[in-house]
């Protein structure tokens, strides 16, 4: 029995070591060294700086380069009447039906004031004579081109 107890014992003490004890191991001592940067002493970490925005100013003039002449511009004349109420009357079912019409008022010598009642403008002479062909084909008047005055 003395034995029994002697073993049980050594079986604890094994036990005991194996859970409790740890070797002693030096783990190597790793050193970090952190660069010291010196403040510098003229800045202040209270001053706060505002950003700064720059004003540019426009020229005041330049000078213009030379006007281009101005292009030449078409219209169709498709009428010229006596009294502006007609001619104005025309206008208005020509604008009903799509055109963009305008009276000109038209002093003739001997002749005296007449009004005209004018297509247009249009910025080429081929363009104006498309739309003077389709308007005597559709309205079934005579009209001419012209340059505007």
């Amino acid at each position: 029995m003395l034995m029994s107890l002697f073993v049980l014992g050594l079986g604890i003490l094994a036990l005991a070591v194996f859970f409790v004890w740890k070797p002693h191991v030096k783990e190597p001592q790793v050193s970090v060294e952190r660069k010291r940067y010196p403040i510098k002493p003229d800045v202040k970490v209270e001053e706060v700086v505002e950003p700064q925005i720059a004003v540019v100013q426009k020229p005041k003039s330049r000078a213009t380069p030379e006007a281009k002449p101005p292009r030449p511009r078409y219209c169709v004349i498709v009428a010229s009447c006596k009294k502006r109420a007609n001619a104005e009357s025309l206008v208005n079912e020509l604008k009903v039906r799509g055109y963009t019409a305008s009276v000109k008022e038209v002093t003739m010598p001997g002749r005296g004031t007449w009004y005209r009642v004018t297509l247009g403008p249009f910025s080429s002479q081929q363009g104006a004579q498309a739309v003077a062909r389709k308007f005597e084909e559709t309205q079934g008047m005579e009209c001419f081109v012209t340059l505007t005055e």
